[in-house]
């Protein structure tokens, strides 16, 4: 496992995200959605978001966390990694006495 996540954390430094095996470690799963694949073979994706705490450069290494957003179509082995946060979405609710 930690094979995998050395070359996760290089993969995050290509992105620009200094961070190391140990805060990817310490990182967790925050939100999780599932939807249907659109185009070419049908499937289901998985979205995950993660929060990962890292040293930020510019203030002194305090710590800080980011969110990344992984995209894998379930059954496979390929993923697309992201900085990203959750979309809040609005919830329409009927008004009454108008």
């Amino acid at each position: 496992a930690d094979k995998k996540l050395r070359e996760l954390a290089i993969q995050l430094n290509n992105l620009n995200i200094n961070i190391n095996l140990n805060e990817l470690k310490q990182a967790l799963v925050y939100y999780k959605k599932y939807k249907l694949k659109q185009e070419g073979m049908p499937g289901i994706i998985r979205e995950r978001y993660i929060e990962v705490p890292i040293k930020d450069t510019d203030t002194n290494n305090d710590e800080k966390i980011i969110s990344i957003k992984e995209e894998h179509v379930m059954g496979t082995r390929n993923y697309i990694l992201s900085v990203d946060t959750p979309k809040k979405q609005l919830i329409y609710k009927p008004a009454y006495g108008m």
